[in-house]
């Protein structure tokens, strides 16, 4: 009897035990963090800010496939081409927001376009900072041909190859800040800056230049496609950003964010309806200028009123 109760004994012992070491041997290791280097700059604060967001947000949406992240931001203050550069060689940086990928020895074979639709086209809508002398002129146009005959001003921008393409004279200067003294000085007549950075802009630049202005009669518009470009040798990262920022847009998730970011965008455009300079983005085919300007005023039906 005892000996039959040592056997039972060591046999549960044994069966608890291979149990035991069963769970320990097929239980998954934790996941590590997928390390993504983000480049943050670029943008205005508000604009950063946002597009901060909607990375998290995606990278949220897609923890249970892909697991736990970990963000790591580069601050360091560069230029547009080389931080397309840097994001090629993947040793500072990952990924990098832009509407273009075209620059100095820039090669887009070693990045993936990952498409998002973030912004809802106003990225390419356009407002005006001008001056008060020369708002009356803009006040008074009144077909796209007047509008051609005056002068924008930019930074080293991919918008002045659209404007150039649409035979708008361009006065360029080396960054935003100094657009700023050349537009008093009457170098050029406007600075077209996204709906998304013209009012903060305009904000901070006023205290040192009193006379400047946005112009709410007149904007200009051109489709604006935007990406997430990933090195080339991150396909997960970029698969993993498609499914997610389909996920947050398929849910709502992204408008929500998006509203909550730039609440200011549709009361301003439901209170008068402007007039619209559309031009052509010769950086992308006639059926994509097409359909994201058909998007556009789907999205803002009503508000616009197209110039010839």
């Amino acid at each position: 009897m005892v000996h039959l109760f040592r056997l039972r004994w060591l046999h549960w012992y044994w069966a608890a035990l291979l149990c035991f070491c069963s769970a320990q041997t097929c239980a998954e290791p934790p996941r590590a963090p997928m390390v993504i280097k983000h480049y943050n700059q670029g943008y205005t604060p508000l604009l950063r800010l946002y597009l901060t967001d909607v990375l998290k947000l995606t990278l949220e949406k897609t923890v249970p496939e892909y697991g736990p992240y970990q963000l790591q931001y580069f601050t360091e203050p560069m230029s547009s081409n080389r931080s397309m550069l840097e994001t090629e060689k993947g040793s500072r940086l990952d990924l990098q927001f832009s509407s273009h990928w075209r620059g100095h020895f820039v090669d887009p074979t070693k990045v993936i376009p990952v498409e998002f639709p973030v912004l809802n086209g106003m990225l390419g809508l356009r407002n005006l900072i001008t001056t008060e002398a020369t708002k009356q002129n803009l006040d008074n146009i009144r077909n796209t041909m007047n509008f051609k005959q005056l002068v924008a001003g930019m930074g080293v921008w991919i918008d002045v190859e659209i404007f150039a393409a649409n035979q708008i004279e361009v006065v360029e200067a080396q960054t935003l800040e100094a657009l700023f003294p050349m537009l008093v000085r009457g170098r050029f007549d406007y600075i077209p800056l996204s709906m998304l950075d013209a009012h903060t802009t305009l904000t901070t630049r006023k205290i040192d230049f009193p006379g400047i202005v946005l112009n709410r009669e007149i904007s200009v518009f051109y489709p604006l496609p935007f990406y997430l470009y990933v090195n080339a040798r991150k396909p997960e990262l970029a698969e993993r950003l498609k499914k997610g920022v389909e996920l947050a847009l398929a849910d709502g998730t992204i408008d929500s964010l998006f509203s909550q970011h730039f609440f200011y965008v549709r009361p301003e455009l439901q209170a008068k309806k402007r007039k619209l300079v559309v031009l052509d983005n010769p950086l992308i085919s006639a059926e994509q200028n097409a359909f994201y300007l058909q998007q556009f005023l789907q999205r803002y039906e009503g508000g616009f009123e197209i110039l010839e």
